[in-house]
């Protein structure tokens, strides 16, 4: 059995505005500061959280009810080859608390020294304040070890979300005006207007796309609402999630 990369999503009209205008960055929070970064000074968002597209991988028609139910039951099969081009990477799902959390946090805490001693030197400069939270600027000051932890940062999540399998593209521009819901940031989007052309989207081909999916019964309202030239996209139905009780009486 193959695996497939979906993103999921709550109504047809989202799927339509994304197949038109493209994926939206998100700047979900990933979750795992508290146990893998050290102390550094605080702000509005965690290191790097300029927006990302998530995507479950699961073998091929395995649908999650608790993800569906999370995330919705409208979504988008991609190919692998067009994720990975676009940056996607598997989540890193850590332990708090675990040899691998402590490792980390440790090596941050190392590195974060030479964004410290930046600061030191000029400490009314706000650009090097943004160090500690802006990869791009903290590798452009001399603190490539800093940096390019934060970046592996962005793909971590902790353990207690390891059923929801999450690849996941980083915006690579340092973008803080990326609103931190969903609902905020697809309208923002929806059409995208000047530089949410280039910073806030990723944009999708209909060679790139598998095929959709959709609750079942709701094939011909999905393919209403699509763009004409996505019509010809295979749509397919996830399954009733039955109660587990109606196991126990069965309706003949």
């Amino acid at each position: 059995m193959g695996m497939a990369l979906i993103h999921f999503t709550k109504t047809p009209k989202t799927v339509a505005e994304i197949l038109t205008n493209g994926f939206a960055y998100v700047a979900w929070p990933t979750n795992a500061l508290e146990f893998v970064m050290p102390d550094i000074p605080k702000q509005e968002r965690e290191p790097g959280q300029f927006g990302m597209v998530s995507f479950r991988y699961a073998p091929e028609g395995e649908f999650s009810q608790t993800h569906c139910q999370k995330y919705g039951n409208y979504g988008i099969c991609v190919e692998e080859t067009w994720a990975k081009d676009k940056g996607a990477n598997p989540v890193i799902y850590v332990e708090a608390n675990s040899i691998v959390a402590i490792a980390f946090k440790n090596l941050v805490a190392a590195a974060v020294r030479s964004v410290e001693q930046e600061n030191l030197v000029y400490p009314e400069d706000g650009f090097r304040k943004m160090m500690y939270h802006n990869p791009a600027m903290a590798g452009v000051l001399g603190a490539s070890e800093y940096a390019n932890l934060i970046q592996i940062y962005r793909y971590m999540a902790p353990t207690a979300n390891q059923s929801e399998s999450e690849w996941r593209i980083s915006n690579p521009s340092p973008n803080y005006s990326i609103a931190k819901e969903s609902s905020t940031a697809i309208k923002a989007v929806s059409p995208p207007q000047g530089w949410a052309n280039v910073c806030n989207l990723v944009k999708i081909d209909i060679k790139s796309i598998r095929y959709l999916v959709c609750p079942k019964g709701k094939t011909s309202g999905l393919h209403s609402c699509l763009p004409v030239q996505f019509q010809t996209l295979d749509i397919r139905e996830i399954p009733q999630h039955r109660p587990w009780w109606r196991s126990l009486f069965p309706i003949a």
